[in-house]
């Protein structure tokens, strides 16, 4: 392996039309095992004088802002239309949680508490968790379809994760 044949890796990667962050998480796979295959001793390769660790990351074509941008938040409606959709198995399983990470505010981390009901109820419409990231407490409105979901899957006990 040579520097030469990693950058021919990195432009085929590129014509493919991979995006940057598979690209780069490729280049660091390669060059993780290549440095591995240069401390051993049954391998004669060195790392260093392959050139390898010369080959750069690809760079962002867009800025910050520029991806900032492009990020837009579903809107009630659009999550109302997601969530009445006919699926079934599987696909509606993973539709449901999405819906109610949309409609909960909360990290999906977070989301089998809820499912296994393991949270303290304040009101008919509220309830509290306390967050597994920062050990707070958040309180969560329950939205009707966010409560319709939740009973489901502690009825149901079909929580995939």
């Amino acid at each position: 392996m040579t520097e030469d044949n990693l950058e021919k890796y990195k432009e085929y990667l590129i014509g493919k039309g991979q995006a940057v962050t598979t690209i780069n998480n490729c280049l660091s796979s390669l060059k993780n095992i290549l440095r591995k295959a240069d401390k051993e001793k049954s391998i004669c390769f060195d790392f260093h004088t392959s050139g390898c660790d010369k080959v750069e990351k690809v760079k962002a074509l867009r800025s910050k802002e520029e991806k900032k941008s492009k990020q837009i938040p579903l809107t009630e409606t659009q999550i109302y239309e997601l969530y009445n959709l006919e699926l079934s198995g599987r696909d509606e399983e993973v539709r449901d949680v999405f819906v109610a990470q949309c409609l909960l505010g909360q990290r999906i981390s977070d989301m089998p508490k809820l499912f296994a009901g393991n949270y303290k109820k304040i009101d008919d419409h509220t309830v509290e968790i306390t967050v597994q990231k920062t050990q707070e407490q958040a309180v969560i409105y329950l939205f009707p379809v966010a409560k319709e979901i939740l009973n489901k899957y502690r009825v149901l006990r079909q929580i995939w994760w």
